[in-house]
């Protein structure tokens, strides 16, 4: 039954809370007032998740009221908000526009208008021409708070912007620093601003050097009660203990998904609908408005923080419905305890809670989103969310949470633990013989013939698996299948199992080159040519017929008693991930990273001499015992790969032939046309090299 007289609903689930509905973040308002008024004039950068009242401070502390509330005079102080996200296609001409534009129209501080009218009249404007500004700003006495919002906007690191970024921030930092100083600068960010400045390589000091940080933090219970009674006042309602220990259990502690749940029951309470504690109808239709949120909180979280949230969602169902299904429990804890800091950022963010004895995903609401969207994925999106945990996770840990992400989803091929396999198609399991990223290797028998074999089960992405893409896998199979070479081992088979592709290929007695180099390299010089002038025809041989091997690594080459290099898995990086219908791999990565060339990293389109690359490292690793793009983490091996000017060839000792480093600097030049073109070629200069020698010793 509907009341008399409908009232509005004063709750706030859209743009920015206005300053009589804001409430709280008394430390934040009180940095940013005290940065803007002390003698340096010092600048605050504010981050925090989406719609956690970045743009609501901003507004506030520039807003007319609260300004006379702390004293500061609208004569002297300039305030001056944008939305960096409002200027299109950014450019710096374009920002500095902007910024003059609402100093005229805004009228800031009585400026000149036929001042700014004269540099608006320009073609391009430039951060001198906004000294100009600055400079009468500062004759008057007066200081201008730029309050930039979506600052994130003007940040850009791609290849093609990074210069012109690093130029615009230069020079804004150098506005803020002019003497005597008159610019302040608060900007809004998602991600911290020293993060996104990470990757610009500045000249002189980072622009972040210049701030002061603060990080928005979801709401105490105390402010959530004073954002309820700030909402409810005036209509005659107030909500029991009750409601709102309710609204804080759909909604937890994030300030937006409040105002939702807020907005919920008192929509129900107007209209005369049961709100009792635990109302499913309240929950699903809190769940219906939440849902586009608790996307983009979930977007906005790092692939180490979904994987967490993933496995906290498990554990907690597993907990809760322990008489259905089992789960290994130890190998959850161990994967929880090994990320304790993101937990605790997790934590800090208000996305995880202690609940009882436990910690699970905060708000309830958010852990239901995350099992839902695993339930309901399509095979696309369910392999992505298969590959994070693969990416992120060892193997056996990665099959138990897929396994049960498979358990819950109610999907009929739930991966059996490979262990327990002792036939695989028609080939009988003899023992593993070990593992890699895109593969399990089995010594297995096939009882047609009586012959023993390899076998690789393959770790392949959701395409792959698919039937649109069979056709496609048999093709690449076929296409290594096709080369007959004494230096490549030969591919028998390929087919499916319970699911997963195989390969079938020539079984052979003889360590891997990366075995011997764990145990003897340096190698020789003869011996590493040897192997390498190996390597070099049977990628030469495979390049003629068109098939590119990708991932040409240690692992990948096996050392035969009698002095015969072997090169395996042809193509099988290819088969890791069959991008399209016409096997294009632009954009996509599959290799071992240390071998890997540059275009392979920037997921470039490949051809013969990206194997090269790989096999000019390895011939490097096996004269030096080091790999020539080392470093402690991804990221500072492919920063070495991609920014370094030359290779450290200063490992190779004084006994080597000189033209050795002309050898490697041209097998491993970074444009794969000043590169070697075909490995006939490299071959060729080694060959002559070794004569040389040979003949001087002579």
């Amino acid at each position: 039954m509907a009341p008399a007289n409908r009232l509005g609903n004063p709750f706030i689930c859209g743009g920015p809370v206005p300053p009589s509905h804001f409430i709280g973040r008394e430390r934040e308002v009180q940095s940013v007032f005290d940065q803007i008024t002390s003698h340096a004039l010092g600048s605050i950068a504010i981050c925090g998740d989406r719609r956690i009242g970045k743009t609501s401070l901003l507004q506030y502390v520039c807003h007319p009221d609260i300004l006379q509330e702390w004293g500061l005079s609208q004569d002297k102080y300039l305030f001056l908000f944008l939305d960096s996200q409002s200027i299109s296609e950014f450019t710096p001409s374009r920002f500095w526009r902007r910024l003059l534009t609402l100093l005229l129209r805004e009228r800031k501080g009585n400026l000149p208008p036929e001042m700014i009218e004269g540099i608006l009249a320009r073609e391009e404007i430039g951060h001198t021409d906004f000294e100009i500004v600055l400079d009468e700003i500062s004759r008057r006495g007066q200081v201008l708070v730029l309050l930039l919002d979506e600052f994130e906007w003007v940040i850009r690191t791609d290849n093609n912007n990074e210069p012109l970024t690093r130029d615009f921030l230069s020079a804004l930092r150098a506005l803020m620093n002019r003497t005597p100083k008159a610019l302040v600068l608060v900007v809004a960010t998602c991600r911290e601003l020293h993060e996104l400045c990470r990757p610009i390589k500045f000249i002189g000091s980072p622009f972040d050097n210049e701030f002061t940080f603060r990080r928005l933090r979801p709401f105490t219970r105390r402010e959530i009660d004073q954002l309820l009674d700030n909402a409810l006042r005036g209509t005659g309602i107030e909500f029991t203990p009750e409601e709102r220990d309710y609204i804080c259990s759909l909604a937890g502690t994030h300030p937006l998904l409040i105002q939702l749940a807020g907005s919920t029951i008192l929509e129900f309470r107007m209209q005369g609908l049961e709100t009792a504690p635990n109302s499913e109808s309240i929950r699903a239709e809190f769940e219906e408005l939440a849902r586009y949120h608790l996307s983009q909180l979930w977007e906005n979280c790092s692939r180490e923080e979904q994987m967490l949230l993933t496995i906290l969602a498990l554990k907690r169902l597993g907990e809760r419905e322990e008489s259905k299904w089992t789960y290994d429990r130890a190998a959850f804890e161990r994967i929880l305890n090994r990320h304790e800091r993101t937990l605790k950022d997790l934590l800090r963010r208000g996305l995880i809670a202690q609940v009882e004895k436990t910690i699970a995903v905060c708000p309830a609401t958010f852990e239901s989103w995350v099992m839902r969207e695993i339930r309901s994925a399509d095979e696309e999106e369910f392999a992505k969310r298969e590959t994070l945990m693969s990416d992120l996770l060892p193997r056996d840990e990665a099959e138990q949470v897929t396994n049960v992400m498979r358990l819950i989803s109610d999907r009929e091929d739930v991966r059996l633990d490979r262990t327990d396999w002792k036939r695989i198609g028609r080939y009988e399991i003899l023992e593993e013989l070990g593992q890699g990223a895109m593969s399990i290797v089995y010594k297995a028998r096939d009882p047609n013939i009586a012959r023993v074999v390899t076998l690789k089960v393959m770790r392949l992405d959701w395409e792959a698996r698919s039937k649109k893409s069979k056709k496609r896998f048999r093709h690449e199979a076929m296409s290594a299948g096709q080369l007959t070479h004494p230096n490549i081992v030969a591919v028998y088979d390929a087919d499916e199992d319970r699911g997963e592709p195989f390969i079938v290929m020539q079984y052979l007695e003889g360590p891997t080159l990366a075995k011997v180099l764990e145990a003897l390299a340096p190698l020789p010089l003869e011996r590493a040519v040897d192997i390498a002038l190996q390597i070099g025809d049977a990628l030469d041989y495979a390049h003629r017929c068109g098939v590119i091997h990708r991932d040409v690594n240690p692992s990948n080459i096996i050392l035969l008693e009698n002095g015969l290099v072997k090169v395996t898995d042809f193509g099988l990086a290819k088969l890791a991930s069959v991008s399209s219908a016409d096997g294009s791999q632009s954009g996509i990565f599959h290799g071992t990273l240390d071998y890997a060339s540059p275009e392979q990293i920037l997921g470039q389109e490949i051809d013969g001499r990206s194997d090269i690359f790989s096999l000019g490292v390895i011939i490097y690793e096996m004269l030096t015992c080091e790999r020539p793009f080392q470093g402690k983490n991804i990221n500072a091996v492919i920063r070495r790969l991609l920014s370094e000017e030359s290779l450290p060839l200063t490992a190779l000792g004084p006994h080597l032939p000189p033209e050795l480093k002309d050898i490697l600097s041209k097998a491993m030049a970074k444009d794969a046309d000043q590169r070697y073109q075909t490995c006939a070629e490299l071959g060729q200069d080694l060959r002559k090299m070794i004569s040389r020698r040979e003949a001087g010793e002579e």
